[in-house]
């Protein structure tokens, strides 16, 4: 009953923020809620040798709503913003392990790995919603210190920038 505050899922705290940025964002990994089994989402595989280090692959010919290509990097620049401490994204706590962060690298521009500063028990589940944010919309924001404010109820709906969760959800094998 209440409006969102923004349409950014890193800093939606409250169902109404969050609501509608599900809805034009995707995350790397979902947990289907029916199964509550890992999904494949924007990455369309993964692997593990030990349950701390991951490697994820980026689907390819993926697009965000203007056009521009979805990257290894705008997966990184998500990340980035999810571990900045004058940011307070609702996910920071979820990731962190320890006090840490997972360290988060680029193998090749389809490939990313996390490693978590040790066995977790929620794994890559802790990806769930986090959404991947486009980083040539947003790293302006990010940079200048306004990336709370950005897109903000205030923003034209031509400014915010998605990609459609219904495009990548359909299950691929792995």
């Amino acid at each position: 009953n209440a409006d969102p505050s923004t349409f950014n899922r890193l800093l939606a705290f409250d169902f109404n923020s969050a609501l509608i940025p599900d809805r034009l964002s995707a995350d790397l990994l979902h947990i289907n809620r029916v199964t509550q089994e890992l999904e494949p989402s924007l990455a369309s595989s993964w692997e593990t040798k030990d349950g701390r280090a991951y490697t994820l692959h980026l689907r390819r010919g993926l697009r965000f709503s203007d056009g521009t290509p979805l990257t290894i990097d705008d997966v990184l620049f998500s990340f980035q913003i999810i571990q900045d401490p004058n940011v307070h994204s609702v996910f920071s706590d979820v990731l962190r392990v320890d006090g840490k962060f997972p360290t988060i690298s680029k193998a090749n521009d389809h490939t990313l790995n996390i490693t978590f500063p040790r066995t977790v028990g929620v794994g890559l589940r802790g990806l769930d919603s986090l959404s991947i944010l486009p980083k040539h919309q947003l790293q302006k924001a990010y940079q200048n210190g306004s990336f709370s404010s950005a897109w903000s109820p205030s923003t034209s709906p031509a400014e915010i920038v998605g990609m459609d969760p219904g495009d990548v959800l359909t299950p691929v094998p792995h």
